[in-house]
């Protein structure tokens, strides 16, 4: 029986996801126990290629059904915004009813919304999130973006995210891919986690520290 299973929307997520649970010190970047998680495993880290996030908005449960009764937990993230933009509380509630219907027990999955998109998980305030775009400062970088229009000064994200990150991509140098999002989940500091204020994030974190519990002994 697997411990858990992240069905996620999209190929930059995977890549991250990947990076990041390759990590030695994942867990105690979370602030959970370890479980068991096969960073490579297509089981473990789930996408259904044609299923974007409208897709697993509608799908979610019948994509995991294979899943159901071989893995304890189920973790299904996507982003908020895409069309026809049903807002994340529906989002959440339709995939959580879903969820429920399928025989998933409620207290055994969560369902992430990541408020709007993918891109907001790349902006922790951090020496390590500018040096994943190749840049040796943040508040510097996060100027230049606030002094071309990308940011508005005071606000902790951009408000043009996907504008944000390739004009950050172009300043530091480095290509806009999945590579980016492994560079910066596989560099992360426990104090660029701690500074993100998504809400997707934190329910994330949440639901990992109440199932594993820090010195909860799993494997």
């Amino acid at each position: 029986m697997g411990d858990a299973v992240f069905h996620i929307a999209d190929k930059s997520m995977e890549a991250g996801l990947r990076a990041f649970f390759q990590r030695p010190d994942w867990h105690a970047l979370l602030g959970c126990a370890r479980f068991q998680i096969d960073p490579v495993s297509t089981d473990d880290i789930f996408r259904v290629p044609r299923y974007k996030d409208g897709g697993v908005w509608k799908y979610a449960a019948t994509n995991l059904a294979n899943h159901l009764g071989r893995y304890d937990r189920a973790i299904v993230i996507l982003d908020e915004h895409f069309d026809p933009y049903p807002g994340a509380a529906k989002i959440r509630a339709d995939i959580e009813q879903n969820m429920c219907d399928a025989h998933w027990p409620a207290d055994n999955f969560s369902v992430i919304v990541i408020q709007p998109m993918l891109e907001a998980w790349l902006w922790a305030d951090d020496a390590s999130t500018a040096a994943a775009f190749g840049v040796a400062d943040f508040p510097a970088l996060r100027a230049q973006l606030v002094d071309e229009g990308y940011w508005t000064g005071g606000e902790p994200k951009p408000h043009d995210m996907k504008g944000a990150r390739d004009r950050a991509v172009t300043i530091g140098g480095r290509i806009t891919s999945n590579v980016l999002f492994q560079t910066v989940f596989g560099q992360l500091t426990g104090g660029a986690l701690d500074h993100c204020v998504e809400p997707g994030f934190a329910r994330l974190r949440q639901a990992l520290r109440t199932w594993f519990p820090p010195g909860g002994g799993n494997s």
